[in-house]
Order: structure tokens, then sequence, then C-alpha cells
């Protein structure tokens, strides 16, 4: 007989590179998710306060309610490290979550601590006091209030890799291969499968 014939069942399985292009190709869907904190702004705004409480009198309560404000209207913003590390993997959109609720957003939405500083900087008040807030340092109260969701994240990295390593199933019985058949990628598969079983 000239036919190759199973004597018992196997499954064929994926080559690894087949199996690491499949991978490949679904880390292009993965959206990492990130966890909004409310309280990361309140205690920045908090700790800024106590700050500028501390200052002569002769500033006023208007500067200090206008900085106040000013912060506390950045933390009305989604604020985050790492944007440049998310568009360099491709990334372009999270999952944003906040409590129950959950929503997808471009990474262009987001600010990072440095880009709501400069955004803290436009506030006339704070130019003209240049020197005071430049000893005050503004920018040890700006801290990302979007943090990793490592849980969710590693889930949803699971999920997608779930790949299965098998083709398919072949039976007992069934013709692997013919003499003079041309040996292409999937019976080269067949056949690596049967000869590991």
């Amino acid at each position: 007989n000239a036919d190759l014939t199973a004597s018992f069942a196997f499954p064929v399985y994926k080559s690894e590179e087949a199996l690491e292009k499949e991978r490949a190709e679904q880390m292009k869907n993965f959206v990492p998710y990130y966890s909004f904190d409310k309280s990361v702004g309140a205690h920045q705004v908090a700790l800024l306060r106590q700050q500028l409480d501390r200052l002569p009198a002769e500033y006023g309560d208007y500067l200090k309610v206008s900085i106040i404000n000013g912060l506390s209207d950045l933390y009305k913003h989604d604020i985050i490290d790492n944007v440049d590390s998310l568009r360099k993997k491709g990334i372009n959109t999270i999952r944003r979550v906040e409590g129950e609720a959950m929503q997808q957003m471009s990474i262009e939405q987001l600010m990072t601590p440095r880009q709501a500083y400069e955004q803290l900087l436009q506030n006339p008040l704070v130019k003209r006091y240049t020197e005071l807030f430049t000893e005050i340092h503004l920018n040890d109260y700006i801290e990302p209030n979007l943090v990793y969701d490592s849980f969710h994240s590693q889930s949803e990295l699971d999920e997608l890799l779930a790949i299965s390593p098998i083709i398919r199933d072949v039976q007992a019985g069934e013709k692997i291969i013919s003499r003079g058949d041309i040996v292409n990628e999937e019976a080269y598969q067949v056949l690596e499968s049967y000869l590991e079983d």
C-alpha cells in the first residue's frame, strides 16, 4: 500500500512559529485596563493647600484659591505615567475603570504628569508668581490618577493568548499521505504530530 494511514487517533499540532504568529496577531487586540483613583487628586490638593497656608498673608486668599482650583481642575482629567510606552507597544486605547463603570478611551485623551504641569503653568497667577511657584515645586503635586490594573489586564491577556495548539484531529484509519504526494506545511505538521504520538 502506498498510503500512510493513521493507526490511532491523534491531534495535529501547530508549529511553534504558527503559534507565535497567532499570539502576535492577538496582542494587537490587547487593550490594557487602568483604574481611576480619585483619592490621588484629593490627597495632592490637600497637600498643596497645606503648603499654601504657610505662605505669608501678602499673597492673599485669591491666589491660594485660584491655584487650588487649578490643581483640582487638572485632576478632573485622566493623568497617566506611561503614554509613550503605550505608543511604542502600538496600544492606542485603554480601558478606564472607575468603580463598576468601564469605558474604552483613546490614549490621546490622557495627560502625562508633565502635560498636566505645563497646563497648570498656563494659569495667569502662576505666571505672575513664577519664582514663588518654582519654590513650592508645583510639579510635586501632580501624580497619575490612572493606575495600571494588573489583575484585569492579565486576565485579558490570558484570554487573548489562550490559543489552541491543535490544528485538527486525525482519526484512526484516516489517510495521512500517499506516496508521491508533495509535502506541504499542513501535511508536514500532520506527519510531525503522528511521529510525536
